[in-house]
């Protein structure tokens, strides 16, 4: 083989690899792009590329309406349990308990309250979020809640039937968690809620509640409904459930973790995003 080709066979194997290679790069930039900016990648336009790791299906649960006792908080906290709690922003111990779960590794999540359907014979709290606001107002309120609760991944809706059903004021709290960089969660308050669709435009990291586990406080009625969470997370691979800040949710937690952490992956929700 003369000099001239074994230089152009040389030259072609090193661009070739030099292709190969720059492509996988591309490949892994572009998925983690979509990861990261969430919703292309969640709503299953690159689903062919997303691989399955984990052996069990992934199952994260929140405990709504935190923040009231910061004794019955520490009991939570002692379940051994990946659990993800929401705290409502100007309930007296909110940033105590924020601050103790940080530091114990624990998740937490505003508790934002939004405007009901039934307001105002319907109280959502203090420095609620509401459609008689003005922009200005919403965004001061808005700052407010935000900044209120420390170390928040993310924000769900506590009431807001109303307020999640308006694209105008969803578009402004997207707008804020987006430049927070803080997903959300949409509690299905009302099964007319455009919080999907926003969140995609915005690109907020977004999932929703896929039932409440204990509207009954009954014990048999939350294994009933915890059943059938984790039925919907093999079938999907991933779901998201809503308990309460209550004695009864914390009694029926503690039975009953065992035999849930043997059939799903308890996780944070952030860990499903």
């Amino acid at each position: 083989m003369s000099n001239n080709k074994k230089f152009f066979f040389l030259f072609c194997v090193i661009l070739s690899f030099l292709i190969i290679k720059t492509g996988y790069s591309e490949h892994k930039t572009e998925e983690n792009i979509l990861k990261q900016n969430g919703f292309l990648y969640h709503f299953g336009l690159n689903k062919t590329k997303k691989k399955r790791d984990f052996k069990k299906p992934r199952l994260a649960i929140i405990i709504d309406d935190t923040g009231y006792s910061f004794k019955e908080a520490k009991r939570f906290f002692e379940l051994d349990a990946d659990i993800t709690y929401a705290i409502l922003p100007f309930a007296p111990y909110a940033k105590k308990i924020a601050e103790y779960a940080h530091n114990k590794g624990i998740e937490v999540m505003l508790h934002l309250p939004m405007e009901p359907n039934e307001y105002p014979d319907k109280n959502p709290g203090k420095d609620a979020l509401l459609s008689s606001m003005t922009a200005e107002e919403f965004q001061k309120v808005l700052n407010k809640n935000i900044h209120a609760v420390p170390y928040i991944k993310g924000v769900n809706n506590h009431m807001g039937s109303k307020l999640t059903t308006m694209p105008y004021y969803m578009d402004r709290l997207f707008l804020l968690l987006q430049k927070k960089k803080l997903y959300f969660i949409d509690s299905r308050t009302s099964e007319k809620s455009v919080a999907r669709q926003e969140a995609f435009f915005f690109k907020i990291p977004f999932e929703e509640n896929d039932m409440f586990i204990d509207n009954v406080r009954s014990y048999n009625a939350m294994k009933k409904q915890i059943t059938r969470l984790i039925k919907k997370a093999k079938k999907e691979g991933k779901a998201i459930g809503i308990g309460h800040f209550n004695y009864d949710f914390y009694e029926f937690l503690k039975k009953e973790l065992p035999q849930i952490k043997s059939e799903v992956r308890l996780v944070f929700v952030s860990e499903l995003l």
